[in-house]
């Protein structure tokens, strides 16, 4: 009895010390891995119409990344939501009820057990456990996780809930601070780039740029990037060429998860050749108009989805009119004409003199 408490507080110790869903699949194979064969793990979040494929841990190769989302229609994390059982496919390669399957099959995975993770009834995620062996597990080992999962839902739950909690208050705090900092500032640069520090901490990028729609053409008027490309600030290309076209058109962001397999619009072959691989499109809203998009680029295939589009869309919903009103309003530099005005000169011109009065010349 004293070992089984133990090993209960051993579970529960697991979920409350862990700063991520990575570290608990890890600690939750290492745990069972003494008794159950466990060459590939995952816990697979519901949320909505779509799966996040978390907590993955893998000794052979996994089809499937970490923070992955794919849809839920069709999959086995639908079927065991639904009867909310233990779903167990003894060898794969005598076939697959569930597309994924597949995919599994193909990276060496022959047996897999489906374990469900419920809240107040409901199924709201599914432990994965897989082995390259057939029929890997017995009814013991079936029972035995069972068990555990019963005694991690609840603080799994909970740990969701917090993690949720905490992105979200961070991120009231980032649209805080970048508030603030943009009322005070009227260097758009200068916005921009504090803007892609605090994109930084929620979303990976190596290109990120501000384009503003004008006529028939994209200008991009901010840029931060890792590779060098050839669009800087004040480069103009034609809209038509850009993924920006098809967000106009919808007014919906746009997730591009690997360049290299969805060729569609004439710019991507040179983004291509840059190493740039994935793309994310936000629309960029004004007084009821889109006047531009934010646009994400990653050298790595499927870097964006559903979660950093919502990151993206909640930043840019708060801060985009301030945005527009920056570059708009900005007291040096006429955005209509493309030149300087006259403040701008004024305040060069009595530079300079205070400068020839202190240093001569």
């Amino acid at each position: 009895m004293k070992r089984f408490r133990e090993f209960i507080s051993t579970l529960n110790k697991i979920i409350i010390e862990s700063d991520s869903f990575s570290e608990i699949g890890d600690k939750l194979v290492e745990i069972i891995s003494p008794f159950i064969p466990v060459e590939w793990s995952s816990i697979c979040i519901i949320k909505g119409e779509k799966v996040l494929i978390s907590s993955l841990s893998s000794k052979i190769p996994s089809y499937f990344k970490e923070g992955e989302e794919i849809p839920l229609s069709g999959t086995a994390t639908e079927y065991v939501a639904k009867t909310k059982k233990v779903l167990y496919e003894k060898d794969l390669s005598k076939g697959y009820k569930f597309y994924t399957g597949k995919y599994h099959f193909e990276k060496g995975i022959r047996s897999m057990l489906r374990i469900p993770l419920l809240s107040r009834g409901e199924v709201f995620a599914v432990w994965v456990i897989a082995s390259s062996r057939p029929n890997a597990y017995t009814e013991k080992d079936i029972k035995l996780l069972k068990f555990i999962a019963s005694q991690i839902s609840v603080p799994l739950k909970m740990f969701m809930l917090y993690e949720e909690s905490k992105t979200q208050y961070e991120l009231l705090q980032s649209i805080n601070n970048l508030s603030r900092f943009i009322l005070s500032e009227v260097d758009i640069n200068r916005v921009f780039q504090k803007f892609a520090e605090e994109l930084k901490k929620y979303i990976p990028f190596d290109r990120l740029s501000i384009g503003i729609i004008e006529g028939k053409d994209i200008k991009y008027v901010a840029v931060s990037e890792v590779i060098k490309t050839g669009r800087i600030e004040g480069t103009k290309v034609p809209l038509s060429y850009t993924a920006s076209s098809k967000v106009i058109k919808t007014g919906k962001s746009l997730i591009r998860k690997d360049i290299a397999k969805d060729k569609i619009f004439p710019l991507d072959e040179t983004k291509l050749i840059e190493g740039i691989r994935s793309a994310m499109h936000i629309p960029l809203i004004y007084r009821g108009k889109i006047w531009g998009t934010l646009n994400f680029s990653s050298t790595k295939p499927n870097a964006y989805g559903e979660k950093e589009k919502f990151i993206a869309e909640t930043l840019a919903s708060q801060i985009s009119g301030m945005i527009v009103i920056t570059y708009i309003y900005s007291p040096f530099y006429n955005h209509l004409t493309e030149v300087y005005n006259r403040r701008y000169f004024d305040e060069r011109f009595d530079e300079e003199i205070e400068y020839r009065k202190r240093y001569g010349g």
